[in-house]
């Protein structure tokens, strides 16, 4: 294994590799496509790979599998594109009184935009 920290982001994973731990090591492997995914066991010595020893550790490395594969999900299944903030129409008309304020707009447009938002 590699010395040292790897940062892998939620977004950049495509998987995670569990081996639960008895008589050999247990492993949680994170998978990248710039990884490739590995089938030939030799996850042990992967640099994407946390190695851990003792049945006693597999309850915690099924929770932590079950993170970071939930996390995965949620990035993979989040909308596309930024999310649009939608004003209230108390937040719409202050931001239409400080352009009164500043004369962008004159009296006759705030009253008419106020009147449109409060619905009279």
């Amino acid at each position: 294994m590699t010395q040292g920290e790897k940062t892998i982001y939620y977004k950049d994973a495509i998987g995670v590799q569990y081996k639960p731990s008895s008589i050999a090591d247990g492993y949680i492997q994170v998978e990248t496509a710039a990884g490739g995914v590995s089938t030939s066991g030799s996850q042990y010595g992967g640099e994407n790979a946390i190695q851990f020893s003792g049945k006693e550790r597999n309850e915690e490395a099924e929770i932590i599998v079950a993170y970071i594969r939930k996390q995965i999900e949620d990035i993979k299944n989040a909308p596309v594109g930024g999310v649009v903030q939608q004003l209230s129409p108390a937040e719409e008309l202050k931001k239409f009184k400080e352009l009164l304020d500043l004369g962008v707009i004159s009296q006759e447009e705030f009253d008419a935009k106020k009147n449109q938002l409060l619905g009279i």
